[in-house]
């Protein structure tokens, strides 16, 4: 690969529909790939930058939102699904 394949793709990815993790995961695995072919000194203008989350506190549910959601399901296989998924969150948080 060439210097300007490397910047067509890195252009191209960028102005991609890919998410954002997508996009830096692919640019993680094109540095580590040719820094392990010896070819890292190519690579090294590409900036690899965070992706931020985005969520903010106020944007995920509560534990008495979730609780509405399990009252509010159609069926007891949902309500349980719904409450599953509130016991494992709550867990790992």
């Amino acid at each position: 690969m060439t210097a300007n394949e490397l910047k067509t793709f890195s252009a191209g990815l960028e102005q991609s529909d890919y998410a954002e993790w997508t996009k830096h995961d692919l640019k993680v695995i094109l540095r580590k790939f040719l820094v392990a072919t010896g070819k890292g000194s190519e690579i090294a203008w590409l900036k690899i930058k965070t992706v931020k989350n985005g969520k903010l506190p106020e944007d995920i549910l509560t534990e008495e939102d979730i609780k509405d959601l399990q009252t509010q399901s159609y069926t007891k296989r949902d309500a349980a699904f719904i409450l599953s998924f509130m016991k494992v969150e709550l867990a790992i948080g």
